[in-house]
């Protein structure tokens, strides 16, 4: 102390300052993390959607050539054929179509076909 009883101020951070730069610094790091897990997340499930879809697409291939069976499955995925009419124009016309419903991991897709 120099004799007025003033204390000189030396440079540096306070501890108060340092807590809260840690504080902050922890906070966005905890934000960071939440970002990258639910980018994983949404990943996974473009994946499994994708998977779906691909799936599907080959499935849809063996109906247009006439050789996929009315339901089965090929590991994860599988699939039923519905058959269905229905009546039209006042019951003088008849509509004939199926609906196929392939599965994933838990999710569904239906294509209705002429």
């Amino acid at each position: 102390m120099n004799t007025l009883g003033t204390r000189r101020k030396t440079p540096g951070f306070t501890l108060l300052e340092v807590l809260v730069a840690v504080g902050i610094m922890g906070l966005v790091v905890v934000g960071c993390l939440k970002l990258t897990l639910v980018a994983q997340k949404t990943l996974r499930e473009v994946e499994v959607q994708q998977k779906l879809l691909d799936g599907a697409r080959d499935l849809l291939l063996q109906d247009k050539r006439g050789v996929l069976p009315d339901h089965g499955s090929e590991g994860s995925l599988s699939w039923e054929i519905e058959k269905k009419t229905q009546p039209a124009e006042e019951g003088d016309l008849t509509l004939s179509y199926r609906i196929i419903t392939v599965h994933y991991e838990g999710r569904s897709v239906h294509f209705y076909m002429p």
